[in-house]
Formats: C-alpha cells, sequence, structure tokens
C-alpha cells in the first residue's frame, strides 16, 4: 500500500521525481513518499519526452487487488539505487519501494527498501557507481557495465522480455526528474530510514 490510499483500480500510475512518487489516481493529483507490494512485473520502456527519446524503467507492483506501476528514468541515481537494494532482498515478497530527494539537487532522487520492517542496505560490491570517463570535454558516466548487471539480475527474476526496451507511449509524461545526476548517492546511514 502506498503512503496514502489509491482509488480506481487498476490504473493507477505513478512516478519519481524530486523525492516523491506522483501521479494522478481517478483524477486526483497525488503525492507518496512509499509504496509497498510484490513486484509482479519490470519492463525497460523506450519513451520520448518534448521530442527527445528516453529510456524509463516501469515497475509493476501489487497489494492485494491494488495495482500499481511506477516508472523511473533508466541510467538514474534513482534507479542504481533502487537496484543496488534490490539485489540484497527477496523479489517474492513484498517490498517498499521509497524515494528521497538529494539535499545538493532537488531533482535527484534516490531509492529506500524496506521488506520485513527491515531496511535494505544498497549491494555495491555487485553493483557500484557507474564509472566516470573524461571526455576532453567534461566527463560522462559508463553505464554500460552497471547495465549488464541490472540486466542479468531483471532476466533471471522477470524473464528475457522484461529488458528488451519496448516501444510504448506511456499515458503521463516522464519527468526530467533527473536532468543532473552527478549528486552523490548518499551514504550509508544517510538515508532517514
Amino acid at each position: 500500500m502506498g503512503g496514502g490510499s489509491f482509488q480506481g483500480g487498476g490504473g493507477n500510475y505513478l512516478h519519481v521525481t524530486k523525492g516523491k512518487l506522483k501521479g494522478t489516481i481517478a483524477g486526483a493529483e497525488v503525492s507518496y513518499d512509499f509504496y509497498t507490494g510484490v513486484i509482479t512485473k519490470m519492463q525497460r520502456i523506450k519513451d520520448e519526452f518534448e521530442g527527445n527519446p528516453l529510456t524509463k524503467w516501469r515497475l509493476h507492483m501489487q497489494d492485494g487487488g491494488e495495482k500499481v506501476s511506477i516508472d523511473f528514468l533508466d541510467a538514474s541515481s534513482f534507479m542504481l539505487s533502487f537496484f543496488q537494494r534490490l539485489l540484497n532482498a527477496d523479489p517474492n515478497k513484498a517490498i517498499t519501494v521509497g524515494v528521497s530527494k538529494s539535499e545538493q539537487n532537488e531533482k535527484v532522487s534516490f531509492c529506500w527498501m524496506k521488506q520485513d520492517g527491515n531496511k535494505i542496505e544498497r549491494n555495491l560490491s555487485v553493483l557500484p557507481q557507474p564509472e566516470k570517463i573524461d571526455t576532453g570535454v567534461g566527463q560522462v558516466k559508463n553505464w554500460a557495465p552497471t547495465m549488464k548487471i541490472v540486466n542479468d539480475y531483471v532476466t533471471k527474476h522477470w524473464g528475457a522480455d522484461a529488458v528488451v526496451a519496448v516501444d510504448k507511449k506511456s499515458s503521463q509524461p516522464p519527468t526530467k526528474e533527473e536532468e543532473v545526476d552527478d549528486a552523490p548517492t548518499p551514504g550509508k546511514g544517510d538515508l532517514p530510514f
């Protein structure tokens, strides 16, 4: 269940933005800190926003009869912290997926998780920060090794179709919440949970 009550059956769509899960449910704008449920499906989706292509993850979760889809950007701080924690969780049991905002950049969000009432720590040994590469003009992050680990994990638990980015226009415009993704990921104990 989310950090508030949902209405409107199976059409519940949320996205990660500025430290919150936000969306429109049954015609009402909603904002939550977390959602608790069992992950039933994951997808990578090719989409576009203002004519620019982007790839995002769609996480399908269910709590009893309530279903929700949560979108977050691929190759982002939220995605990295989500999968770093998911690697240490039991994907077959209910998980609380929470969102916190970076203190350095309000557009950057991080994931926190709990399972069975216990905080799930990040698995930095299996899924480290992407390496920064100097291009001569600036630095960029090399997400390729990170994405291989993520794709292998998702394929193992939700099937090969989950990691193939499908063309699908979402009913909600994606957010640009992580335009600048250079904020440091919070260390152990930096999150309030």
